[in-house]
């Protein structure tokens, strides 16, 4: 793949993350941002989400994602971060290991 070149891959792919109160007893709300680290170290955002725990506990976010933004091979990482005081602080980080190989041969009819 040449350097600089994105390729949308299709991916059929669920990220969770699951949201709990600072103090149990005490609800709360806030931002999250969801991002993919590419090999480099550029983040590419993906997306921003609402977490409210004003009523709940607990908030579990699914996002579904169809394409991947494939920048060659090596580390990408999912990052997820939460807006605190203006901030946004890094509170996971969960690795994808791309390599890229092709058949030697077609496969047989």
């Amino acid at each position: 793949m040449a350097s600089g070149v994105q390729l949308n891959f299709a991916v059929d792919l669920h990220l969770v993350s699951l949201w709990t109160r600072s103090d149990p007893e005490v609800p709360e709300s806030g931002q999250a941002r969801v991002a993919l680290e590419i090999p480099g170290g550029r983040e590419l955002t993906i997306r921003d989400v609402p977490i409210d725990l004003t009523k709940t506990r607990f908030q579990r976010q699914l996002m579904h994602m169809t394409a991947f933004p494939l920048r060659g091979e090596g580390f990408y990482w999912w990052v997820i971060r939460q807006n605190r005081n203006g901030r946004w602080l890094r509170v996971a980080r969960v690795p994808v290991d791309v390599r890229l190989s092709w058949p030697s041969q077609p496969p047989p009819p």
